[in-house]
């Protein structure tokens, strides 16, 4: 996990910290441990991961938008977690990066967005370390502050969602919008905005109804709801639902938490009861594709004395089930607002992989879902039921895995 940390003093340069993933013993998860920060840039906004110099070597790497000094810092991994920063200038308060092979030569490139010039840049990899700008493109609204790379249209090359906070002019009250700009041969094509709720904060694209590729989950800080846009297939997408979450919802993401074959929501909202930001987990209750619903909210707190600002899913203890990080500020800190924390919940959902039709059973219907979609799965990106082992095809070893777990799940 790596996390940009801004200083309290906008004159004095921020930090970039890795958390180094110990593994596990025995089936027991050894956490994390960090190593030493790294300076950036001042006030650092967005950190994004990639091969940022592959014809050096192929480790991860690191960028990071400065919006404080229009900068972006470059950090390069030796592979022994020592990070080795290079900072440029760039842009027009830089306020997140997202990196995919946006040019098509097989490297990782940048698009970088600039908050007060309302662009997105696609910067291109030579391959060394080095970017170049090559496009730059209108947000499609005001404030742009996230961006995302995901393949929306099915064309196997990644495209752009992008966050405005606002969707006409910077005000109280005014909804901001999502825009998606396609990769089309010869460049990007002009932004698609979809309006979403009031000062929106984070975004997610998974596939929430079984259908057309990724949707758009947006949580809005200020109205205190996530909208949810749905993929009608090449890059097209339609209101689908509000749903309202609870007061000041800052980050949302996405996993089959609950192991039923659809992504679920996690939100970080305050919880009505608790009157306190914490982890909503909304599981997503359609019973056919298409079908768009959730069930009312799970509630997870992390540290008694800390506030979570930012999420992400990862399998943390390597169980092939979903778990989720927070980035937390502390409460009453002695080290000033600035200290803070990360926090990790561990899915401890029991798996039952011998369930393909998720009905917590293992029968004949199971055994049937494996014969009748017995070879290769369809294209990536298609329902493949009854690939149990996640290789690819419907074959002999998942039928044997249906065999050995027979009878109601645990």
């Amino acid at each position: 996990v790596i996390v940009v940390i801004p200083d309290t003093d906008p004159q004095v340069e921020g930090k970039a910290q890795v958390f180094v993933n110990l593994g596990t013993d025995l089936g027991e998860w050894n956490g994390f441990t960090d190593l030493e920060a790294v300076t950036v840039g001042l006030q650092p906004s967005a950190v994004a991961l990639g091969q940022l110099n592959p014809s050096v070597d192929s480790h991860l790497d690191a960028a990071v938008t400065n919006s404080g000094d229009n900068t972006i810092t470059l950090l390069f991994n030796d592979g022994s977690g020592t990070l080795a920063p290079a900072t440029f200038a760039f842009g027009d308060e830089p306020s997140a990066v997202a990196i995919a092979e946006y040019t098509g030569d097989a490297f990782d490139d940048l698009a970088v967005t600039s908050r007060a010039a309302d662009t997105v840049s696609i910067l291109a990899s030579d391959g060394n370390g080095a970017f170049t700008p090559v496009e730059t493109l209108e947000s499609g609204g005001v404030g742009p502050m996230l961006a995302d790379p995901s393949d929306v249209d099915g064309d196997r090359d990644p495209d752009l969602t992008m966050v405005n906070q606002t969707g006409l002019a910077l005000a109280g009250g005014t909804p901001g919008n999502v825009a998606v700009i396609l990769n089309e041969p010869g460049g990007f094509g002009a932004p698609m905005p979809h309006p979403v709720g009031v000062l929106p904060t984070d975004l997610a694209l998974h596939d929430f109804n079984l259908e057309s590729g990724p949707d758009i989950a947006v949580s809005n800080g200020g109205d205190g709801t996530v909208s949810l846009l749905v993929n009608e297939g090449g890059g097209i997408y339609s209101t689908g639902i509000v749903l309202v979450v609870g007061d000041d919802p800052l980050s949302v993401d996405a996993a089959d938490f609950d192991g039923d074959g659809d992504n679920d929501l996690a939100v970080i909202a305050t919880d009505p009861s608790l009157e306190t930001p914490a982890v909503l987990v909304f599981e997503n209750i359609g019973d056919s594709a298409g079908d768009l619903s959730f069930a009312a909210p799970i509630t997870y707190t992390v540290d008694v004395d800390a506030t979570p600002n930012f999420l992400a899913v990862g399998d943390f203890n390597s169980d092939n089930e979903p778990d989720l990080v927070t980035v937390n500020t502390e409460i009453g800190s002695s080290e000033g607002p600035t200290a803070g924390s990360v926090s990790v919940l561990l899915n401890k959902r029991v798996p039952c992989p011998g369930d393909v039709d998720f009905d917590t059973q293992v029968g004949m219907d199971d055994f049937m879902m494996v014969l009748e979609n017995w070879g290769a799965c369809p294209p990536e990106g298609e329902p493949c039921p009854g690939d149990v082992d996640g290789d690819g095809g419907v074959g002999i070893i998942d039928f044997l895995i249906v065999l050995g777990t027979w009878g109601d799940c645990p």
